[in-house]
């Protein structure tokens, strides 16, 4: 994952260590089970004086900001979340296209 400004790491040249921008991430100091987010902005990023981690919800809204050391963030490989947009349980294992969600041929 590149930053916006091309490059691949810190201001100073050096690889930057997970997160990085783009990256899909839990944050655990949101809310009781935490939230997921989209990395869009990085502690010292060039041209930024940001001091932290900056995400936004998949798809757009509020940002906010988390601890420059990623302390409270997760790797969303590495924690079960639901898909986007649906609640656990919601539709029966195995009984997707009979709920009428991505029925083959078909875009949801």
């Amino acid at each position: 994952m590149t930053t916006s400004h091309g490059g691949a790491g810190t201001a100073d040249g050096r690889p930057r260590p997970w997160p990085q921008l783009g990256d899909l991430v839990l944050d655990t100091a949101r809310g009781e089970t935490g939230q997921v987010g989209v990395i869009v902005g990085v502690p010292g990023e060039e041209g930024s004086d940001w001091l932290t981690y900056h995400l936004q919800p998949p798809g757009g809204g509020e940002e906010w900001s988390a601890a420059a050391d990623a302390s409270t963030l997760q790797s969303v490989s590495d924690v079960a979340v639901p898909p986007l947009g649906i609640r656990a349980g919601a539709i029966p294992a195995g009984d997707a296209t009979a709920a009428g969600a991505c029925a083959p041929g078909k875009l949801a």
